[in-house]
């Protein structure tokens, strides 16, 4: 994982929008200090009286509450702007209260500014009103924290700024028959706000006293820079049974402090989660993988659950890491109900597939804002679980579930994942990730293999792929997970 996100805003505008490449691995924005605009015209925050936004024309001074044309760009605000905004809201509706049930303020109050203050508190009652009915939706339990109420609007984003990147709206079919999966549509809304990113590294799966009847769980370190987690699930005769393993190998020059990749795995759902190199970190703070990695585990129970059910818990463990963590990640949960479907969701360019007689049939499609800079979770980043790909898809026994980080993924083909399941089917789980992470390892060090990545990097005009040769040096996760 290579590209982050800035979280700083400069103090004045600048003349380019276009990120700035400084080193493979770190990508800095200059990002300018209008939210949003087109031509003349810019919006911005008021904080100081209603934290709503206002536009501003910079030619002719006039400025609005509401967009002036029909086409300006949505506006969304990083999470700090968005605290900022809703105290701003609360108190300004406060006041307005305290104002209206004072007769006497009313009466000295001019035509201008009651025109001023209607149009302002109709602007937040109706906000407030969509607030309270957002509030129905799923609220995890075990939360460390009440989720923040978030306004749901299509994104306009930093990234339209840019004017980089390619579409991610296309269903991507290559030579597979993928079932059953959910793209998101332009009819699904987009929160406008900032949510959590960067954390950890895997950790051992401990059996609990209340888990005993269903789940038997053990640990085995392989090496000082591999770890193995492995996770049996021996459910009862009407739910189909799996077992799940895991093994993570951390960047070579890592590999002291265990890298950037976390996994988890807890009774029927599993998770990898990328922590993202190019992002900015504290020393001496958590990673933001790993504590995304750890709030999942510690909130989910052992049985399956819905992708409704992971979207709120993930948007609860990313808000969590948001004050707890330093860095960014991407995220790929999955979880295999007892009826026997699975089903996932992908928020960057991890990946999850499940493999059927040597076949791919269905698979994960990641996102990104354009090339090595993914979906990700952070403070600083737009990107949020609701925006992840969804999956589902029913499974019969025999059924191989691959989840991987890009390590993974940008040095293995889809032909050479196939022919290591295929040839590894005898074995458990633990083994077959920690197979899958010891080749991909192998080809990212290899100045002279075909890799995905090298031909993308290819295309790319990179010029260290110039010959479209070698592989990609990353942190490398998996989980397996075997249907029985």
């Amino acid at each position: 994982m290579s590209l982050g996100f800035q979280g700083s805003f400069n103090n004045h505008a600048v003349s380019s929008r276009i990120p700035t490449r400084t080193t493979k691995s770190t990508c800095l924005y200059d990002v300018p200090d209008p939210l949003a605009e087109e031509g003349t015209w810019q919006a911005f925050l008021d904080e100081d009286t209603t934290g709503l936004v206002f536009y501003f024309d910079t030619a002719t001074g006039e400025s609005l509450w509401e967009p002036p044309t029909s086409t300006f760009p949505l506006v969304r605000l990083p999470r700090r702007k968005q605290r900022l905004a809703d105290n701003l809201r609360r108190e300004y509706r406060k006041v307005r209260q305290e104002m209206t049930e004072n007769s006497e303020s009313d009466s000295n109050r001019n035509n201008d500014g009651e025109g001023f203050f209607s149009s302002v508190t109709a602007m937040l009652e109706a906000e407030e009103t969509e607030e309270e009915q957002q509030q129905q939706t799923i609220d995890p339990q075990e939360q460390k924290e009440e989720p923040e109420e978030k306004e749901e609007g299509q994104p306009s984003g930093w990234f339209n700024f840019f004017n980089v990147g390619e579409s991610e709206t296309e269903v991507i079919v290559d030579d597979y028959d993928f079932a059953s999966v959910e793209e998101r549509t332009e009819d699904e809304p987009k929160k406008d706000w900032f949510s959590g990113i960067f954390g950890g590294q895997s950790t051992t799966t401990e059996e609990d006293e209340e888990n005993e009847k269903t789940i038997s769980a053990k640990v085995e370190k392989k090496t000082a820079v591999g770890k193995t987690e492995d996770n049996i699930v021996d459910e009862s005769p009407e739910a189909i049974k799996i077992e799940i393993g895991s093994h993570i190998l951390p960047h070579p020059a890592k590999v002291r402090w265990g890298g950037e990749d976390a996994t988890f795995i807890k009774g029927r759902t599993f998770g990898v989660f990328d922590g993202v190199s190019g992002a900015e970190k504290l020393d001496g703070v958590p990673l933001y993988s790993r504590t995304l990695a750890n709030e999942m585990k510690n909130m989910i129970g052992i049985n399956g659950i819905t992708v409704q059910d992971m979207t709120a818990y993930l948007a609860t463990a990313a808000s969590y890491a948001d004050g707890a963590a330093t860095g960014a990640s991407t995220a790929v949960v999955a979880s295999i109900g007892e009826n026997g479907f699975l089903q996932a969701l992908n928020v960057g360019d991890s990946c999850c597939l499940v493999v059927r007689d040597g076949k791919i049939t269905a698979k994960t499609r990641e996102i990104s804002h354009y090339w090595e800079c993914p979906y990700q979770l952070s403070e600083d980043s737009p990107d949020q679980p609701k925006d992840g790909t969804k999956l589902n898809v029913e499974l019969i026994p025999g059924d191989v579930i691959i989840m991987g980080s890009d390590g993974v993924f940008d040095n293995m083909s889809d032909d050479i994942l196939l022919d290591l399941v295929v040839n590894s089917l005898s074995l458990r789980p633990p083994p077959i990730a920690k197979k899958i992470c010891d080749l991909s390892r192998k080809l990212s060090l290899d100045k002279t293999s075909v890799t995905p990545y090298s031909k993308q990097a290819q295309r790319r005009g990179d010029a260290e792929y110039r010959d479209g040769l070698g592989g990609k040096v990353d942190d490398v996760s998996c989980v397996v997970a075997v249907c029985k």
